[in-house]
């Protein structure tokens, strides 16, 4: 039973790489959002002076699935 013990402690690591990884650009997008919408509505945060063509809600809308 002694060779189980590595085995064990790799398969948390490997799961979290496996979910975490493709969560940084759902993450990344909902903060981009959240901070150049509401949340610069409330004075909370500033808007990004680059985004004046709004095409991020199209790419969200009208992507495919």
């Amino acid at each position: 039973m002694r060779n189980a013990q590595p085995w064990k402690s790799f398969v948390p690591v490997a799961v979290n790489l496996l979910l975490g990884i493709p969560a940084i650009v759902p993450v990344f997008l909902v903060r981009y959002v959240l901070s150049n919408g509401p949340l610069a509505e409330l004075g909370l945060t500033s808007r990004d002076p680059n985004e004046d063509d709004g095409m991020l809600l199209w790419l969200l809308t009208s992507s495919p699935g």
